[in-house]
């Protein structure tokens, strides 16, 4: 595929939002991730049009994302999703991994034509992105560790003992900096760059790993190790087997000396005090707690399920009988998500699919460009299975986008989509998300109305700033927040009660949940709240004061 002069500078744009989707320091209230997710989604809205110029190839192979997408919009219609902008937003989601994959598969169909004069090189420009990423975010998670922080605006503030950069979590932090890591291997295997920064960018970015101290990172250590030393069997590379070797004993060795590298550096700087290697390995295991409430949870339902994107409604049906002290937004593991969501039947055949198109990918690898982009991909993969980085979009769309590149190796039937399609698809994306956009900002105002609304205690419906079209769970979550609760209410504002607890699993929406249902006379189920409070934040409150409301300001919202 040759590239216009048009086009390269939208792939840069594009690229660079995704570049921000990763850097962008700030999470807020209620939807921490916005701005990164919309900088994602902005990245593959501008690669549209690059599909403008030419019949656009759909692998057969991909069909069944697109049903898979629709999904969480005919659970909303059957009354299991509980709003609908969860639904589109869970297909949104979906269907643009899907498009990812397409595009992914279109700048690579012709490969000969992309390694050809001026033609833009897809796996050499992924491979930038990852490493440059990944060394600002090494330095930036060097201010947060050394305590150089704090008065940064461009840098989120640091609250622990394991450094994140801009992406607020340690271990999607140690992910992602594999993925610069695999990068760096693939520019020396292209002589893109030296074997003197080979070691450098290597080296800083293992340390910074190794910084972040995730055990997801040790175990995608495994398997980039053992990958490597089969692929250099079967091959013939620049990388040996000494230097594979030598990078595994650099990054034991500064795992384990990481506490006595803090202890030697807090004289001089304000840094928070580590974990030893033996510590991680041997604590913090309550994810094993989760997927044992999650299994329960899907012997429960095991049939339809709970809804997409609704891990938390299947905690609150048995959180009072398999205890946990953990809130679970997420069963820690993409596949039992899945199991959760859809129930057995469906959500089976969805786990093969995913599996038989994992294996088809290692199938197609056939140069170094697969092995790249493959080894990015498991270990995306593996930290799937731990816990949820796939559900946010800055890696959702780039794993795509990768995953379409490795098609390209695979001889499949193909289907083909007019370009009329695609510029509908960009055209409405434009405009969808500037309304979503639009709306968001008004959000925060129509929650603190209705905080503002509670503190007078008035038996009266809140008055909004905004009405909100699209954000009808935050809307719904005004309204709870405003809502009175020693008194009657009808059945309908106890369904929605419910609502909000099987989706914010808070002190505060079980307590306040509990004193309405004690008021309109579901006793059972208010005890039965009362108790999930006690097991998971240890908070006691007796039946009577429910009654009486005398406790009720200890509790935050």
């Amino acid at each position: 595929m040759s590239f216009s002069r048009l086009f390269q500078p939208l792939l840069i744009i594009s690229f660079l939002f995704f570049c921000l989707s990763i850097l962008n320091p700030v999470h807020t209230r209620p939807w921490p991730g916005f701005f990164s997710e919309l900088c994602a989604f902005i990245g593959v809205i501008l690669l549209l049009p690059i599909l403008w110029q030419k019949k656009v190839v759909v692998p057969r192979i991909l069909i069944p994302f697109l049903f898979i997408s629709l999904i969480p919009l005919v659970q909303y219609a059957l009354g299991q999703v509980f709003f609908y902008s969860n639904a589109i937003l869970s297909f949104s989601y979906l269907f643009y991994f899907w498009l990812t994959l397409v595009i992914g598969f279109n700048l690579t169909i012709d490969q000969n034509k992309l390694n050809g004069g001026d033609s833009f090189n897809l796996y050499n420009f992924l491979a930038y992105v990852f490493i440059f990423c990944g060394l600002v975010s090494s330095v930036m998670m060097y201010f947060q560790w050394l305590g150089l922080a704090q008065a940064s605006s461009f840098i989120m503030s640091y609250v622990g003992n394991r450094p994140y950069a801009n992406m607020a979590q340690p271990n999607h932090l140690a992910t992602f900096l594999y993925a610069g890591i695999c990068s760096c291997l693939y520019l020396f295997e292209k002589y893109r760059i030296n074997k003197i920064l080979l070691v450098f960018f290597g080296g800083l970015l293992l340390f910074s790993i190794a910084l972040t101290q995730s055990r997801t990172a040790w175990l995608i250590t495994v398997f980039i190790s053992f990958f490597l030393f089969y692929y250099v069997r079967k091959k013939s590379l620049r990388l040996s087997k000494k230097t594979i070797l030598y990078s595994i004993v650099y990054f034991i060795f500064v795992s384990l000396v990481l506490p006595y590298l803090n202890s030697f550096l807090s004289h001089y700087f304000s840094i928070n005090s580590t974990h030893t290697v033996y510590d991680r390995a041997t604590t913090g295991f309550g994810r094993l707690n989760i997927w044992n409430q999650m299994y329960h949870a899907i012997v429960q339902s095991p049939w339809i399920g709970y809804g997409w994107n609704q891990t938390t409604a299947a905690q609150f049906n048995v959180v009072d009988a398999i205890s946990g002290r953990e809130w679970a937004t997420s069963a820690h593991n993409l596949f039992l998500d899945i199991l959760v969501w859809c129930g057995i039947p469906l959500g089976l055949l969805i786990i093969l699919f995913f599996t038989y198109f994992y294996f088809n990918l290692f199938k197609g690898i056939s140069n170094i460009e697969g092995a790249f982009v493959f080894l990015i991909i498991s270990s995306f993969i593996i930290h799937a299975l731990l816990e949820y980085p796939l559900y946010y979009a800055y890696f959702l769309l780039p794993f795509g986008l990768m995953c379409g590149t490795l098609i390209i190796n695979k001889q499949h039937k193909e289907l083909i989509i007019k370009k009329i399609y695609i510029i509908y698809i960009f055209v409405l994306s434009l405009l969808g998300l500037t309304f979503i956009a639009s709306e968001y900002v008004k959000v925060e105002d129509n929650l603190f109305a209705g905080r503002l609304h509670a503190m007078g205690n008035l038996k009266s419906n809140v008055e909004l700033p905004y009405r909100l079209y699209f954000f009808d769970n935050f809307n719904q979550r005004a309204h709870w927040l405003a809502l009175y609760p020693k008194m009657k209410v009808n059945q309908q504002q106890i369904q929605n009660s419910q609502y909000m607890v099987k989706s914010y699993l808070k002190p505060y929406d079980l307590h306040k949940s509990a004193q309405l249902l004690a008021f309109n006379g579901y006793s059972d189920e208010a005890r039965r709240q009362l108790k999930i409070l006690q097991i998971m934040y240890g908070l006691e409150f007796s039946y009577q004061s429910l009654l009486d409301g005398k406790e009720e300001q200890v509790l935050e919202k």
